[in-house]
């Protein structure tokens, strides 16, 4: 799950408006809902009620399963929802052996909802082009994918000329337009990005 702040006063200070946070976890009492946000301006996750964020990305992680008492429920991983007091004190608490645990956790949801969150893009992204492709605004589209490596070409009536490399390491895409022909190669994290560009190209032909 992603959330957007969307409002912040003196009570939640840490919190920069507009900015996007993975949930950890959830916890409901009575009415009230609250979010697990792990923020860099504290050293462990904190429910944070609600009603400062937005949902933008509904996912539930798989590790997540329901657990319920007479106070609250708790939507989390299995170490936080099969003893949530004693779980969540020892976080706040600081506890070397809970932190050690919530970041592991933290690391396996964090890759979980990113790539779900990847997926869906990329898959929209295709159906915008194949739905070009149908209309003829483009042709002979083909998306190749060698190993970490992903080759798109499409050939797009647009006479723009541009070229776009961005190399950080693992995460790179390179990206050409020239005479019609839309060429990228890219690592797999980077395709909605080039995806998106070239869908930006075929909507100014």
């Amino acid at each position: 799950m992603i959330v957007r702040c969307i409002k912040v006063d003196d009570e939640q200070w840490g919190f920069r408006l507009y900015k996007k946070y993975i949930v950890y976890a959830l916890r409901f009492e009575d009415t009230k809902v609250s979010f697990l946000i792990y923020d860099t301006n504290r050293w462990y996750p904190f429910f944070y009620d609600s009603k400062y964020f937005e949902i933008i990305d509904n996912f539930m992680p798989s590790s997540w399963r329901l657990s319920e008492d007479s106070r609250t429920t708790i939507v989390a991983y299995e170490e936080m929802a099969s003893s949530f007091d004693s779980y969540f004190f020892d976080l706040v608490d600081i506890k070397p052996s809970a932190i050690e645990n919530f970041m592991q956790r933290k690391r396996e949801i964090d890759k979980e909802v990113v790539q779900n969150r990847l997926k869906n893009g990329i898959e929209l992204k295709l159906k915008a082009i194949n739905d070009f492709q149908t209309l003829g605004k483009v042709s002979n589209f083909k998306l190749n994918f060698e190993n970490e490596l992903v080759k798109i070409n499409i050939n797009i009536d647009n006479k723009t000329r541009y070229e776009y490399l961005k190399n950080s390491g693992q995460s790179w895409c390179y990206i050409k337009l020239d005479d019609g022909e839309f060429e990228a190669m890219t690592s797999i994290d980077r395709l909605n990005f080039v995806l998106k560009r070239a869908i930006k190209f075929i909507e100014t032909t």
